[in-house]
């Protein structure tokens, strides 16, 4: 089905124009004259901080108020911290390999604990939505999944303690872009 939709796109004259207007514009190097020149001049060591740091005032504001935040919210500093990751990860060469590297382990733990939250509260829903559409075996999907899902916070209950003093870390001590 997706595949059928991705074909039909390529063929579509939307498309042929779309590749067209970025020929020319490529071509033309139109890129020159949308916007300010001396940007494109800059180096990329030029650029990186600043774009780590925009990445990181985003974490910085989404994480406050951590303890009382919603699902959503925290699902939201995750991907804020899963942006800054990538944004490191595309920049660690340009700086010391080690203290980049050491920042990239913190954001992916604290991605995965992040993750790990998110997982128990897709997998509330799950089970709801099993019990509820699974008729006269609903209430053994129910005790089951509530079982499981049990383990889990308990499981995560522990290692969620960690995360705003881990979160408070990462954002105050020196970025390894800034030392």
């Amino acid at each position: 089905m997706a595949q059928s939709a991705v074909k039909t796109a390529l063929g579509s004259t939307r498309y042929t124009g779309l590749v067209l207007r970025l020929m020319r514009w490529f071509e033309a190097r139109e890129w020159r004259h949308s916007g300010n020149l001396d940007d494109l001049q800059r180096t990329i060591g030029d650029v990186a901080p600043a774009m780590l740091d925009r990445r990181r005032r985003t974490v910085r504001r989404r994480r406050k108020g951590f303890s009382s935040q919603s699902a959503k919210q925290r699902h939201e500093l995750r991907l804020a911290l899963k942006k800054l990751r990538y944004t490191a990860d595309l920049f660690a060469g340009l700086f010391p390999k080690k203290a980049a590297g050491q920042f990239i382990v913190r954001l992916k733990h604290l991605q995965d604990e992040l993750g790990a939250a998110n997982d128990l509260q897709v997998g509330k829903s799950l089970v709801v939505e099993l019990a509820c559409n699974s008729g006269k075996e609903g209430r053994d999907i129910a005790a089951a999944g509530k079982a499981v899902l049990a383990w889990n916070a308990r499981r995560l209950a522990k290692r969620q303690r960690k995360l705003p003093a881990k979160l408070r870390r990462l954002c105050e001590d020196k970025p390894f872009w800034r030392e």
